[in-house]
Order: structure tokens, then C-alpha cells, then sequence
């Protein structure tokens, strides 16, 4: 056992490397660094455009219309003032700003609209 170590003090101390590399053997090996990846910047005419997609209208199924807000407001306005309401307001349905309308209701809007109002409630 002696002859060992005295071999092992003998190849050490002779070598360059020396007594500073062994200790650094049984030294605690400390975590390694994290090197962070350098984001390269493209040139500016390469960058890609976004592409705006146009809005899609809102697909209408058969047996409906669509309508925008201010023909929504006409209808109520004339179903308020004829105080007649049909069962098929059940059916309007809003969508992206517009409504989806039975064409039931839109053909309830152009009676009334194209129809003159007289009061034949008033006292004589």
C-alpha cells in the first residue's frame, strides 16, 4: 500500500498537471451553466406579412334572411306601433352585428311597413 501511494505522489508531482488536478478530483463538481441561444433578428424585408382574412358573413340557412341592426329597430318600432307580434320573433337570431330572420318575419315587416295606418279606434 505504500508502494502505491508513493507511486501515485511520484506520477503526480512529476507531471505539469500536478497536485492542484487532484485535488480538483475529489473536489464537489459544481451544476453547469446554462448558456442561452442568441435569437438572431431577421432582416426586415424577409419578416412575413399577416395576411388579414376578410370577415365571413355569417352562412344564412334556407328559410332565413339577413338583416343589419337599424332593420332590427324598424321592425320592433312597427310591431310596437301595430301592437301585432307574430310567434316567429322566436326565430331572430343574432349574429356577428346582424340577424338571422325567418323569411316569415321579413315578409311581416314589409306588410306593415307597406301598409297605411288608420285609427279606426278613435271616438266619434
Amino acid at each position: 500500500m505504500r508502494i502505491l501511494i508513493l507511486l501515485l505522489w511520484l506520477v503526480f508531482s512529476s507531471t505539469s498537471i500536478g497536485a492542484d488536478s487532484l485535488w480538483n478530483l475529489f473536489k464537489k463538481k459544481s451544476k453547469p451553466k446554462v448558456v442561452q441561444k442568441v435569437k438572431h433578428r431577421s432582416h426586415p424585408s424577409k419578416k412575413r406579412k399577416a395576411e388579414k382574412k376578410p370577415k365571413q358573413e355569417p352562412t344564412v340557412p334556407e328559410g332565413f334572411k339577413l338583416v343589419d341592426a337599424q332593420w332590427m329597430a324598424n321592425y320592433v318600432e312597427l310591431e310596437a306601433a301595430w301592437d301585432y307580434y307574430i310567434p316567429e320573433d322566436a326565430w331572430i337570431w343574432s349574429a356577428n352585428g346582424k340577424y338571422l330572420v325567418p323569411i316569415v318575419v321579413f315578409k311581416h315587416y314589409e306588410d306593415m311597413r307597406n301598409t297605411h295606418r288608420s285609427d279606426s279606434a278613435t271616438p266619434r
